[in-house]
């Protein structure tokens, strides 16, 4: 109907398509800069991708005789199904949460993750050889985890980075050599902008994994030294 209404309008009057093209964007334009002027413009938001990745650890390990010759295996982390995916989540609650609409994982956590911890291990140059699968042999040595949490929580006008983590380092015996638990109280984050709250994220990730570092730069001293009959 609409369209039958113009087509009577141009037969009409006779205009040319071009002057009504010319007059119907001059129309549109001074819309747009009257509702700009009303201060009815949707904002524009741009959708934006976060990760997390190792960084480099200004740390020492006094007598550290790195690399040791082990094998060591790194097991893709366990993410719950709550956060394994790529929207980020928000708690407002502990009954309810929300997904990010504008901002989004770039890689799932369980990937994510796993990659910066091996990032960090190799960096560290703590063992011979490091990976994610061993198919032509078999690792001396596996290293697990598990993200218990990974989210942000909301209270308001206050905002805090909630990152919960496990290791287990296991033997080719499938023995618990040694495990990690970090289950530390969630940090505040003093800026609302979500780039904040991943930092924080990633800083929590870079502590835990200092301290991994020289617990395992410790513990395989001891048993070099050991193995070679030296006084520890």
């Amino acid at each position: 109907m609409q369209s039958n209404k113009v087509h009577t309008l141009l037969s009409t009057y006779g205009l040319h398509w071009k002057i009504c093209l010319s007059i119907a964007i001059s129309s549109i334009a001074a819309t747009t800069a009257c509702t700009s002027f009303i201060g009815g413009k949707a904002e524009i938001r741009d959708n934006r991708k976060f990760i997390i990745e190792s960084s480099p650890l200004s740390m020492t390990l006094p007598n550290s005789e790195r690399p040791y010759t082990i094998h060591l295996e790194l097991n893709k982390f366990d993410v719950s199904r709550l956060y394994d995916r790529n929207q980020i989540v928000i708690r407002e609650s502990p009954e309810e949460i929300r997904e990010e609409r504008y901002h989004s994982w770039a890689v799932r956590p369980s990937e994510m993750i796993t990659d910066a911890v091996e990032g960090y291990l190799k960096d560290a140059r703590l063992f011979a050889d490091i990976r994610q699968d061993f198919i032509d042999t078999s690792p001396d040595y596996s290293l697990t985890g598990t993200v218990k949490s990974l989210e942000r929580l909301d209270s308001g006008d206050q905002w805090y980075a909630n990152f919960k983590l496990s290791m287990q380092l296991v033997n080719n015996r499938n023995e618990i050599v040694k495990s990690w638990d970090f289950s530390d109280e969630a940090e505040r984050v003093y800026n609302r902008d979500f780039v904040h709250t991943v930092s924080t994220f990633k800083e929590m990730l870079r502590r835990y994994m200092t301290q991994v570092i020289r617990d395992l730069d410790f513990m395989f001293l001891v048993r070099k030294m050991q193995l070679e009959n030296r006084p520890y």
